[in-house]
């Protein structure tokens, strides 16, 4: 065979098609209750993570897939799993309306990550943020609660995620957000709008850490909610130290989420 011919089978990109990735699933509540400064402040503290996503990417050492999913009066999957920049460049501010469909977002959360040819084996664990503001409201009690039980105990979502939740507000549903959680102490409280930026700053600041550390399919504890107005630069001596330097590549045939 002749040098310089394709025969080969090599397609330029191959390599980067099983680079590893840190996936990160939002699922938002959008309901009515959220309009005006409680919308607002949910696109600004998104748009932050975003940002601070894609920083850590234009270094060069980490790559993260966002998914979004917002529910009201049914739910929809805004941005599966792109890069910050992508979501960045199409993003278009959330509006509030309608219900609370909390189990048809989860359960199309559930379906995205149980499905390998979205969030392929190789990749890290995902990390799943669901925020709210209220309780269900719509579907049928028995539906969304099922939905609940199996996105926390079944398959993929229920054994291999970091799941976070954020309270938003007095009247949010805190049982139902701490047994998405895994455990009370697992809900973040931003009691106003105006702290919904440091709760997605405390998420981002502990995915991050997570993609750092020496094993980052290891899902540590949620912080304690002190650590909320904390950034990077900030963390205390007390925390466990995470190398900056770029760690080393695990083998691609590793089986991460499987």
């Amino acid at each position: 065979m002749m040098l310089g011919t394709t025969n080969s089978g090599f397609r330029p990109g191959q390599f980067n098609q099983r680079e590893k990735a840190m996936p990160v699933m939002l699922i938002l509540d959008v309901s009515g209750s959220m309009h005006g400064e409680k919308i607002e402040r949910l696109n600004a503290a998104v748009r932050e993570m975003l940002e601070a996503f894609a920083d850590e990417m234009r270094k060069g050492e980490f790559v993260y897939k966002v998914a979004i999913i917002k529910f009201s009066t049914h739910a929809e999957v805004v941005h599966c799993f792109k890069t910050p920049v992508q979501i960045l460049s199409q993003y278009q501010d959330l509006q509030a309306y309608g219900q609370t469909w909390l189990g048809e977002a989860l359960a199309k959360g559930k379906a995205l990550l149980e499905d390998k040819s979205v969030v392929p084996s190789f990749w890290y664990r995902p990390a799943v943020v669901l925020l709210s503001d209220g309780h269900p409201y719509g579907e049928q009690p028995l539906y969304w609660k099922e939905q609940l039980d199996l996105f926390c105990h079944e398959g993929r979502s229920g054994r291999k995620t970091q799941r976070f939740s954020i309270a938003l507000g007095d009247d949010a549903d805190e049982d139902t957000l701490a047994s998405f959680a895994g455990s009370q102490e697992g809900v973040l409280y931003a009691q106003d709008a105006a702290d919904l930026s440091k709760m997605f700053q405390q998420v981002t600041m502990t995915v991050s850490q997570r993609y750092r550390s020496v094993n980052p399919n290891d899902i540590p504890s949620i912080p304690k909610p002190k650590l909320a107005s904390m950034h990077f630069d900030d963390m205390p001596a007390s925390q466990p130290h995470f190398s900056s330097r770029r760690k080393p590549r695990v083998r691609l045939d590793d089986d991460n989420l499987d």
